[in-house]
């Protein structure tokens, strides 16, 4: 999993208007009232970490770079971009959330270099708020650049990789394969949501510094006992899963978790306590929790039932190992002997695709996986690999 650079957009530079110089009367008479003005108004404060010093000198050099006088959002926006570049990512967070997204200039940028900036300091969740806002109203803002979308897309998506919020994710890379702006990465990521490595030594890194920053945040404690129970520690995950459960007791997400973790243990007793809190099927459950259905259907030989639990896993996860090869399993208990042979022919096939995703990105790999995609059932797949093969050839 590999983090992008974060980039910061430079200041616009903007036509200067033609002034006339004033008058010295003139002058006079403004620096006067702008006197009185300041006695019966207060000018609004500066962000936290932005002084008046930082504040003048970026308005000076506002005022030198476009040679025109800024007003307090001109300098606030220019006062961000500089911190940004000087590495002083606390200050222009500040800077750049003074900024409204409703400001017709500057909005739409604030939020994106919001959002870098807060990723840089690990503060996660306003990260995600950031990235989301600015693709909210980038969507519905004409002219907008694709390669600034495409930026802003790619950091949700790694943000919410590392988070294991794998539903999520695909959301936002759906979003991007219907803009057409993806690259090989994203498209594994979408077509394979769980063949790719997950619990890499990168994103438990990454999450353990989103930990430091905000320690009580759930989303990032209940990812963590998962890249804990995938280390084989699950007692420890289990307790900092009974933790996060306890203090919301309905968390699907929560539970579902839980439930991988005593299904790994094979605590039946456990598992069947802690399941039976919980309703029946959901269409938009997590697909973990799906995933457990068919899993104890399994234990309790409901054949049938375990089939068609893994069977809707498949639905929205169409290359999910386990519940592909748990409807192999499912199907020949059931004794459906050339459904069950064909499910484990595709089983095999995931299988082979899993081994070959890290074995990079040219042209023939590209139309080898292509080839695997359409053997599996998977056309849409199978086009946009394709696609990225050609693109492979024209450079």
């Amino acid at each position: 999993m590999s983090e992008e650079n974060l980039p910061v957009t430079e200041p616009e530079s903007q036509p200067a208007p033609q002034k006339r110089r004033p008058l010295l009367p003139v002058a006079v008479v403004v620096i006067a009232v702008a006197g009185v003005v300041f006695w019966f108004t207060r000018p609004e404060p500066l962000p936290d970490g932005v002084g008046p010093e930082i504040f003048a000198k970026a308005t000076e050099q506002f005022r030198n770079q476009y040679d025109r006088e800024p007003d307090r959002i001109d300098v606030l926006s220019f006062a961000g971009e500089l911190a940004a570049v000087d590495g002083r990512n606390e200050d222009a967070a500040a800077c750049f959330a003074a900024i409204p997204s409703e400001h017709p200039e500057y909005g739409l940028s604030a939020r994106l270099q919001e959002g870098y900036v807060l990723l840089k300091l690990n503060r996660a969740a306003a990260a995600e708020k950031s990235l989301r806002e600015f693709l909210t109203l980038a969507a519905r803002t004409p002219g907008v650049a694709p390669e600034h979308v495409f930026s802003a897309r790619k950091q949700l998506a790694f943000l919410l990789s590392v988070e294991l919020r794998i539903e999520e994710r695909q959301s936002v890379l759906r979003a991007a394969h219907e803009s057409g702006a993806v690259d090989v990465f994203d498209s594994k990521q979408f077509f394979f949501p769980h063949l790719l490595i997950w619990n890499s030594e990168t994103g438990s890194k990454r999450l353990a510094r989103f930990l430091e920053v905000d320690p009580t945040n759930r989303l990032l404690r209940l990812a963590e006992a998962r890249y804990v129970a995938s280390r084989g520690q699950l007692e420890k995950a289990i307790r900092q899963l009974d933790s996060v459960l306890g203090e919301r007791p309905d968390d699907v997400r929560a539970a579902s978790a839980l439930l991988e973790c005593f299904f790994d243990a094979d605590d039946w007793v456990r598992f069947n306590d802690l399941y039976k809190m919980f309703p029946d099927y959901q269409v938009a459950e997590p697909w973990l929790m799906t995933r457990m259905r068919g899993h104890r259907e399994m234990h309790n030989k409901d054949w049938e039932t375990a089939a068609e639990r893994f069977r809707q896993v498949l639905a929205a996860d169409g290359t999910n190992p386990w519940a592909q090869s748990g409807l192999a399993r499912a199907l020949k208990k059931m004794g459906k002997n050339e459904a069950a042979e064909e499910a484990a022919a595709r089983s095999a096939v995931i299988a082979k695709i899993r081994v070959n995703l890290g074995r990079g990105d040219g042209r023939e790999s590209l139309e080898a996986l292509a080839q695997d995609c359409e053997n599996i059932g998977l056309p849409e797949a199978a086009a946009v690999f394709r696609q990225h093969a050609k693109s492979f050839e024209r450079k």
